[in-house]
């Protein structure tokens, strides 16, 4: 295993097919162009690779100023517990250092523990909008 660590922009086709591991796709219902699209308009991503193949990511969203949300950060099963996903952690927290900017992230309760580990606390509750292509006034 020769892990290879990049800032570059994965392609759709490698996102999707990550993102397939964890049943994102289903979630987000966006094709892999759209998902690429996504990480071409992020603040900064970090990717891990084996031989090639995509096997880590995450981003952050930002405004470059105050507020940086880390997101996406997903490791391919058989990568996990490897320490992957902490080396990609470190890469996208230390970018958001350098450039004084307030991190915050969403996550499942059973992750929690996880980001604990690098300093992050529950600090509020979570919501995000159930009504897909409705306006609810």
């Amino acid at each position: 295993m020769n892990i290879v660590y990049s800032d570059e922009i994965p392609s759709g086709e490698a996102i999707y097919d990550l993102y397939e591991q964890f049943g994102w796709n289903e979630f987000l219902k966006l094709s892999a162009r759209q998902l690429h699209d996504t990480m071409r308009g992020s603040w900064y991503v970090a990717s891990a690779y084996d031989g090639g193949r995509l096997i880590g990511t995450g981003r952050v969203v930002s405004d470059g100023v105050m507020t940086a949300f880390l997101c996406g950060l997903a490791v391919h099963p058989d990568y996990q517990k490897k320490g992957i996903g902490s080396e990609l952690m470190k890469r996208l927290m230390q970018r958001c250092i350098t450039r004084q900017l307030h991190m915050e992230l969403f996550c499942s309760d059973p992750i929690v523990g996880y980001y604990e580990r690098f300093g992050f606390e529950v600090f509020a509750s979570g919501m995000k909008y159930r009504k897909e292509g409705q306006c609810p006034w």
